[in-house]
């Protein structure tokens, strides 16, 4: 799979005061002593003692940076990998006890983009039942389910990516965005890759952190999730495609969708419920989104999570409100 004076693999993980998590997650990855993988631990400006809990190993690489943010101290690790393939982690995830022996036991050399099973707050989400392959021919159906379910696809964790590809493409996650700046990557990735393998395999625990961006009320999501919208538009409006276009509206929506349950109808935030409907309304009435509810049909709204965008479609907006209300007390249990 990988050549005989290469690294198989170089697993990049960003750290900002991750404390005693970061070793959780470094312990979960060196369970595999032996192998051809490094991992490069880019700490970006923490203040607590995270790195004191960095094990001495040789397949550790610790690179320092003041604090830009995890697209850029991402940005750090692809610099500094040496490895054909790439995977993310966060530091306050773990892998799977089998992590080294899954990625290595598929020939997945040729491969652009290797995606796996995963758990998510214990729950197992599972994107395939099998060994799934997709060429060029038939790249545009993975395209299409990842823009259509956002939350489960458009992560760059539980992923392998071809290192050559992202260097030969000069590609980047994209410091000015202070939200789905994973989401925006993979997005542009897609569109320069022509093989993809999906694997019934778990690689990936994520863990819900309480202090983590996405589950904290800061009141700037709806601005940070607008702009990375607006940049990973230019994307798929380069692409001169009508179907693709038409598939980002439900990558739109879906983000909308997190925008009121993380910020506008979140049960931290004070707003009295008028006040709440009335940031729906403004929200709703922003180009991006007034566009993406208006070229989705209703008889396109039939999953779970379009039944708020029914809703919308249907101006029921306090209805709206209370779905996005019982969404955020599940995420505060």
């Amino acid at each position: 799979m990988s050549s005989k004076n290469k690294l198989f693999l170089s697993i990049i993980i960003p750290n900002y005061n991750s404390g005693k998590l970061l070793r959780r997650c470094l312990e979960s990855i060196l369970v595999a002593t032996e192998g051809d993988y490094e991992i490069i631990v880019v700490d970006d400006g923490s203040t607590d003692k995270s790195l004191s809990f960095v094990p001495k190993d040789s397949h550790i690489k610790l690179i320092r940076q003041e604090n830009k943010g995890v697209a850029s101290a991402r940005n750090i690790g692809i610099r500094n990998a040496n490895a054909e393939y790439l995977m993310f982690v966060d530091a306050d995830d773990t892998l799977d006890t089998e992590w080294y022996s899954t990625c290595k036991q598929f020939e997945v050399g040729n491969t652009d983009l290797v995606v796996f099973n995963y758990y998510s707050r214990g729950k197992l989400i599972k994107l395939t039942e099998r060994e799934t392959h997709y060429n060029s021919r038939i790249l545009s159906s993975f395209i299409e389910k990842a823009l259509k379910d956002p939350t489960r696809y458009m992560t760059v964790w539980g992923k392998l990516f071809k290192r050559q590809t992202i260097v030969e493409n000069n590609l980047e996650f994209n410091c000015n965005l202070s939200l789905a700046e994973d989401g925006d990557f993979l997005l542009k990735y897609l569109f320069m890759i022509s093989s993809i393998i999906e694997m019934p395999n778990v690689l990936y625990n994520y863990h819900s952190n309480g202090q983590s961006v996405m589950h904290t009320f800061d009141n700037h999501k709806v601005q940070g999730y607008l702009i990375a919208l607006n940049e990973s538009q230019k994307t798929i409006i380069d692409q001169k495609n009508q179907q693709v276009i038409h598939w980002f509206n439900f990558y739109i929506l879906m983000h909308f969708n997190i925008m009121m349950v993380h910020e506008v109808f979140d049960i931290d935030n004070s707003q009295n419920w008028h006040a709440k409907l009335n940031e729906l309304k403004q929200v709703l009435a922003k180009p991006i989104i007034r566009g993406a509810v208006k070229n989705i049909k209703l008889t396109e709204c039939n999953a779970l999570r379009m039944v708020p965008v029914l809703l919308l479609k249907l101006h029921l907006y306090s209805l709206a409100g209370i779905l996005y209300v019982i969404r955020s007390r599940q995420n505060h249990q």
